[in-house]
């Protein structure tokens, strides 16, 4: 990142509601990233040969 970004990321946080929304987006992000790590986790238990 350079200083040609910082107005534009003041200009985001001096107004609430983005950076509200980029909170309850990268929340989103992270969820849907662990739902599927467990799904990745629970298809190769699922394949994995049982005893």
């Amino acid at each position: 990142m350079s200083f040609l970004h910082l107005p534009a990321l003041l200009l985001a946080e001096t107004t609430g509601n983005t950076a509200t929304v980029g909170y309850v987006i990268s929340g989103v992000i992270t969820i849907v990233a662990l739902a599927w790590v467990v799904f990745i986790a629970v298809r190769r238990w699922l394949r994995s040969p049982k005893d």
